[in-house]
């Protein structure tokens, strides 16, 4: 192959990974509003309801724009529940159940 058709498709390949990499979305993109979604909730009509959510919101935001960014793909998509825990490693727990030791040989 010529320098020419290398740099040819070193140029295509360039290109097409600038367009990739712009789409990808990151975990920061998520803390960072973009595009901010007004929030379609059923209004319930109760003011302490609505004053509590918009609460949410700001004291949340990188839960909001995950929320929103949720809602662009799924309109329907809802929050039920969503639980704060002290230890943000799940993972880091023992196991509730003890190995059975090895037998001796």
């Amino acid at each position: 192959m010529s320098k020419a058709a290398l740099r040819e498709k070193q140029k295509l390949y360039d290109e097409w990974k600038s367009k990739r990499d712009a789409q990808e979305i990151s975990v920061e993109s998520f803390a960072k509003p973009r595009n901010v979604i007004q929030p379609t909730v059923n209004k319930t009509g109760d003011p302490e309801i609505e004053r509590q959510r918009e609460e949410n919101r700001r004291k949340f935001p990188e839960f909001a724009a995950f929320f929103d960014e949720v809602k662009r793909h799924f309109p329907g998509a809802y929050v039920t529940s969503i639980t704060m825990r002290e230890d943000p490693s799940p993972a880091s727990h023992g196991s509730d159940v003890l190995d059975a030791q090895d037998d001796q040989q």
